[in-house]
């Protein structure tokens, strides 16, 4: 069955991640047998790749949604030409701006992917350098407690409405 409105749900994090294209029996396998983190695109609230570390999760709701749970936090409203953007879960689910980083327009997202998926499976960490408003930076992301992760692509300029 390919739902477009098929759902996650990631451990306590109360954000529901709408899922793109997906198939409910063969992902729902997917989850139940992952010994290796499981990469399936999403569009809300985020549009990207949501990379999920089954094993570190603790748990995963699968499912179509029973009410409007789009919410405010994290949301896709990045302006057009808005550079790459990693989103990982907050600590703190009520933070008003998203829990992520900006990624330099050049990064390799597929490369980006594999790095983090390989150190969910070595229970390994990984660095990811980061743009911010004074330059660079970097964010450590360990593997072994990393539920999941969103890579989100640049955000292409649209027409103009109105």
């Amino acid at each position: 069955m390919v739902s477009p409105q098929l759902t996650l749900q990631i451990g306590a994090d109360p954000r529901t991640w709408f899922l793109d294209d997906a198939n409910y029996e063969v992902l729902s396998a997917q989850l139940s047998e992952a010994a290796a983190p499981i990469a399936v695109p999403v569009f809300a609230p985020l549009a990207g790749r949501l990379l999920l570390n089954t094993i570190a999760a603790g748990s995963v709701w699968l499912g179509e949604p029973g009410y409007d749970s789009h919410g405010t936090h994290p949301t896709d409203d990045r302006l057009p030409g808005a550079p790459p953007f990693l989103y990982v879960p907050s600590a703190n689910p009520a933070i008003e701006r998203p829990s992520g980083f900006y990624l330099d327009p050049g990064t390799d997202l597929a490369a980006l992917e594999q790095r983090i998926a390989a150190a969910m499976v070595e229970d390994a960490v990984v660095s990811v350098q980061v743009s911010t408003v004074y330059g660079i930076g970097s964010i450590v992301l360990s593997g072994a407690s990393l539920a999941y992760c969103v890579i989100c692509p640049s955000k292409r300029p649209g027409p103009l409405t109105g």
